[in-house]
């Protein structure tokens, strides 16, 4: 597994790893201060080495600019594993380390899709000079990871999670096929499948009509569920735990969802 950073947030990454890879590293390879290494085992992090620094301190130094490409190599182990802690613990750990203008944000979108700037928006005066240029480059014509690659010194990734949330860029959606890792989720139906609000509000904007029906699908198995758009899950789906349960559908499992738009009137 190789990316970019920024098209997931880093704790969105090691949370995929660990729950769905077997041990081994994750290699980032950062624009200006080298190579981190984060060691996973058992669903946890087990060592981390970044910037000279070892650990906790490395990992927040990393998820203070979080950019670079990254490569998940299986069956390496570190010589001294030196963190014991449940994934969750340390990453709640690192993240109260990090100041509030650092903590990370969930993308919710692809690298296919192609952000487009909405009519009159601005990115605002703090923006830099850089995130200008970037802003400057969104009209639909490039994908995500295209625009990775014209801004390698730029966390494209986080720029474009605020203007999302800003609502001065919109999403076109490549293709209608979302690659998600399942979760269990709090006060969700039996009947029905969360989504990413924006991702679906990406898919409604594209096919024009409403997305009321989803479609999940892992292996041989195809279910249809009602569609339940939550904030921030990113590249995320959520279940209820005796949904999981009775179609004996795992935690972390990698499944795809498709939506299937209302049929147009008339």
């Amino acid at each position: 597994m190789r990316g970019v950073l920024g098209l997931f947030s880093l704790p969105e990454l090691l949370q995929l790893l660990a729950a769905g890879s077997p041990p081994g590293v994750l290699i980032v390879q950062h624009p200006g201060l080298g190579e981190a290494r984060i060691y996973l085992s058992s669903g946890r992090i087990v060592r981390a080495l970044f910037a000279a620094q070892e650990d906790l301190e490395a990992l927040v130094a990393l998820m203070s600019d979080p950019r670079g490409s990254f490569e998940f190599q299986p069956g390496k182990a570190p010589t001294r594993p030196t963190m014991a802690d449940s994934l969750d613990y340390t990453l709640l750990q690192v993240i109260r380390r990090l100041p509030s203008d650092r903590l990370p944000t969930h993308s919710g979108f692809s690298a296919e899709d192609r952000p487009r700037r909405r009519a009159g928006g601005e990115p605002g005066p703090g923006a830099a000079g850089s995130e200008d240029a970037l802003f400057a480059r969104i009209d639909g014509s490039l994908s995500v990871a295209e625009l990775e690659q014209l801004f390698p010194g730029l966390s494209v990734g986080a720029a474009l999670s605020r203007w999302l949330a800003s609502d001065l860029i919109e999403l076109q959606p490549a293709s209608q096929l979302l690659l998600a890792t399942l979760e269990r989720g709090a006060a969700v139906p039996a009947a029905a499948l969360a989504i990413d609000l924006r991702r679906l509000a990406s898919w409604e904007a594209h096919l024009g009509r409403p997305v009321e029906r989803l479609l999940l699908r892992r292996g041989g198995l195809e279910l249809e569920f009602s569609a339940l758009a939550k904030p921030d899950l990113g590249p995320r789906v959520q279940l209820a735990t005796e949904t999981l349960l009775f179609h004996q559908l795992r935690i972390g499992d990698q499944v795809e969802v498709r939506p299937k738009p209302r049929a147009k009137e008339g």
